[in-house]
């Protein structure tokens, strides 16, 4: 096993050092954003980013385990890390293949297997960066520019991988460069055999990657707890698993998105039987078309066209369906199943658009007589599961672009899965209202519609659906008698307005009463700083009976919060581990203590700051993926910068580092307050100016968060080399409470309030190099690197 060592300068080969160093990152950031994609694919999106916090605590974990490595000659070190390079490719194998076979919304002891089993490459992968990083410290500039570097790589390749080879395609992909990083430890070991041996591994891993793409041996089992059955095709692309599923018995075709099961439609709208036209149009979000003839309709999110088919249907002759995700849009509704689909995408009548709604909208200059967007799924998006889901057509900002593309007389219908107590329907009517009093518009509550279905589901069960109608006009009498009598036809329940409510239970029904001039009962609007919808729970209780919500926490921040619950846990056995083993050599100075909790604030600063802006750019640039490969690309690359030029600026100088940190604050809480400026106005900017800008934006930040860490390595090493490996662990585990921490902000006070609370842990991290430095160390402690370092 690795550990330290006394190291022959002249006996190292520095190149291969530094290359197996960057494919050890480059696998650990490759593995953590394709898990991402998998968790939400196999599970549901709020577990995806517990990726980060499992590839953090694997990382953290490893690095704390090579503390308690005993010093080994130069070719055991290697021949180590190279043993260790390949049990990272067996476990990341391994790990794939035991989750995708997981049933959907793990608790308990699954919960914690999956943890734990995921957490393993990262581990192994984490001991042979802790060895490196720490055995260099007198390069460490230099060696964290190679870890970075690494790292920035994974964000590049991942949208390539993901589009290539699909999400286990990609998991494989990052065994193969682990095996790869084996052959060249055992190189530098002078371990022909071993070497051979993982050369050998290597191509087995690319022919079984190969093999994969075509056979689909390692792919997706049980989505959402259900076995697959009849899918007709799969593919996976940077966005989601898409796969097309066909119900034999019932003649009927499913489009799944990930967790999410979408009907595809396969009828042709002008020659419906009257059972289909039935099933159609006896649905809330049929209303439009019972007002408006002939429509201009626009489709937010059109997946598999069953809104749009329900637009032909009623006679529109112009549809506009815009769809992110090109899968759907071309791979499935325009190539492969259009007989399946009756030809509905290539429609003389359908215009079909590829891209992000909210941009669509910014550079639109078009008017609409629909607006339609449907967020529910017939299993798997129900609400529990959209409770963690950014949702950037519900919000504050949405409801603005909305209204300033609708005709006279026009409508948006939005459709989404509710809870027993109508309050997703009470904060869309405060958030619509505050719209229409912006607009100068008098008693805004006489626009609103809200109606309520049930929908039969997978299983035997039922969903809750609402629709939300907000007309640019004032609903006239005429109109609601059209919506009353549609409504007692189809069997669906008038919320609002009050005088129409239909027979069911009170507790069902919309209150009339209003909070205030702009706001309904007892939600907060969401806004693209916090676009969390359908987050109900309140965070503070209402000091009104008349405003509780009476909602449920649901299962997915259930689940969540049990497995953040472990993740602190064991977070903080990992901090106190060296403390209670007392395996120091000689006692801590009372400094150590100052600089370790520098590297716990600038390990927790960093991941708030990296995960604020990944969640706050993720409307900005259309989806989370691209969000997470251009700020964690520009973070990577700028804070390589400054980590290799960190002892070029940041000399001796006591007032140096510092100076550094605080300048970081400040800079963050500028680009905090900038940042909303721009998701503001440049929505309608083309996709590469966004990126652009974004890189401009974040790298300043980046190349400053860069220098505190090699710095604070440096001066550690002079006043206590024993501790470099614990404070790199308490580094890692930092990042862990760092993610989690930016993600609770988030939901609860947004984006930007989680970004100014990264600049304030910087501002801690100031402090505590303060109280770090106290009086110079001079001579007095050797630095690691006189006995065994790996110079870079």
């Amino acid at each position: 096993m690795p550990g330290s060592t006394e190291l022959d300068v002249d006996q190292v080969q520095w190149p291969l050092v530094c290359f197996g160093l960057t494919l050890a990152t480059l696998a650990t950031v490759l593995l953590e954003l394709s898990l991402t994609r998998i968790f939400s694919a196999v599970f549901d999106y709020h577990f995806a980013f517990l990726a980060v916090s499992i590839a953090l605590f694997g990382l953290g974990a490893g690095g704390l385990y090579s503390c308690a490595l005993p010093r080994r000659p130069l070719t055991t070190l290697f021949r180590g890390l190279g043993l260790v390079a390949l049990a990272a490719a067996a476990s990341t194998v391994f790990a794939l293949i035991w989750v995708l076979s997981r049933p959907a919304a793990p608790m308990g002891l699954t919960a914690v297997a999956i943890y734990g089993l995921a957490s393993l490459p990262f581990f192994f992968e984490g001991i042979i960066i802790a060895t490196v990083i720490v055995e260099a410290v007198n390069r460490i500039e230099r060696a964290y520019f190679w870890d970075l570097a690494g790292a920035a790589a994974g964000c590049l390749l991942v949208v390539p991988l993901l589009d290539l080879l699909g999400g286990p395609g990609t998991v494989l992909a990052v065994a193969i460069v682990s095996t790869t990083g084996a052959a060249i430890w055992f190189s530098l070991a002078g371990a022909s055999m071993q070497r051979i041996l993982a050369v050998v591994a290597t191509f087995g891993l690319v022919t079984l990657a190969v093999a994969n793409a075509k056979r689909h041996w390692i792919d997706v089992n049980q989505p959402e707890g259900n076995p697959r059955c009849q899918e007709l095709f799969a593919k996976w692309n940077s966005y989601s698993r898409v796969a097309v599923i066909e119900d034999e018995a019932k003649r009927t075709y499913w489009l799944q998105i990930d967790s999410g099961m979408y009907p595809l439609a396969s009828w042709d709208p002008h020659q419906l039987t009257p059972e289909q036209r039935s099933a159609l149009m006896d649905h809330g979000a049929a209303i439009p078309y019972v007002l408006i003839r002939r429509p201009r309709v626009l489709i937010l999110g059109a997946k598999g066209g069953w809104d749009v088919l329900r637009a032909l249907a009623a006679g529109s002759e112009h549809v506009t369906a815009v769809e992110a995700n090109p899968i759907i849009a071309h791979t499935v509704m325009q190539r492969r199943f259009v007989h399946q689909t009756r030809s509905l995408y290539l429609r003389p009548e359908v215009e079909v658009v590829v891209g992000d709604p909210r941009s669509f909208l910014r550079r639109s200059p078009e008017q609409f007589d629909v607006f339609q967007t449907s967020s529910w799924a017939s299993s798997g998006s129900q609400l529990g599961s959209l409770a963690l889901r950014e949702n950037a057509l519900y919000t504050l900002e949405a409801l603005r672009d909305y209204w300033n593309h609708l005709r006279a007389g026009g409508l948006v219908a939005l459709t989404y899965p509710a809870s027993l107590s109508p309050w997703e329907s009470r904060r869309l009517m405060g958030m619509a209202a505050q719209v229409l009093r912006e607009n100068s518009t008098a008693n805004p509550e006489s626009h609103f519609v809200v109606l309520r279905e049930r929908t039969a589901v997978s299983g035997g069960t039922e969903a809750i659906v609402d629709t939300f109608l907000l007309s640019k006009v004032p609903f006239s009498a005429e109109a609601l008698a059209k919506v009353t009598e549609h409504c007692h036809r189809a069997g669906l329940q008038v919320l609002w307005p009050a005088e129409s409510q239909t027979s069911g239970p009170a507790s069902l029904r919309l209150s009339p009463h209003f909070d205030g001039p702009s706001k309904p009962v007892e939600l907060e609007p969401s806004t693209d700083n916090r676009p969390y919808f359908f987050q109900g729970f309140a965070s503070k209780p209402s000091a009104s009976p008349r405003h509780t919500t009476g909602v449920a926490r649901p299962h997915s921040v259930l689940a969540l919060s049990h497995l953040l619950a472990i993740t602190l846990a064991i977070t903080v056995g990992v901090f106190w581990f060296p403390t209670i083993a007392q395996s120091w050599r000689r006692p801590l100075e009372k400094r150590v203590y100052w600089w370790l909790a520098y590297f716990l604030s600038i390990g927790a600063g960093y991941l708030l700051v990296q995960v604020s802006l990944v969640q706050h750019c993720i409307v900005l640039l259309d989806r989370p993926t691209h969000a997470l490969t251009v700020v964690l690309f520009s973070m990577l690359v700028s804070s390589a910068l400054g980590s290799y030029f960190s002892r070029r600026l940041l000399r001796d100088s006591p007032g140096a580092l510092p100076g550094a940190t605080g300048v970081a604050a400040l800079l963050i809480a500028a680009v905090a307050l900038v940042l909303p400026s721009l998701m503001s106005g440049g929505l309608s900017w083309p996709l590469w100016i966004r990126m652009g800008a974004l890189v401009v934006l974040i790298s300043p930040i980046g190349f400053l968060l860069g220098l505190p860490f090699p710095v604070g390595m440096r001066r550690l090493a002079q006043l206590h080399p024993e501790a470099l490996r614990w404070a790199w662990a308490t580094n890692s585990a930092a990042s862990v409470t760092g993610s989690v921490m930016a993600a609770a902000l988030a939901m609860h006070l947004g984006f930007r309030e989680a970004l100014l609370t990264g600049a304030l842990v910087y501002t801690l991290a100031l402090l505590c190099v303060s109280g770090a430095q106290g009086t110079p160390t001079g001579e007095r402690s050797r630095s690691l690197g006189a006995r065994s370092t790996v110079v870079v």
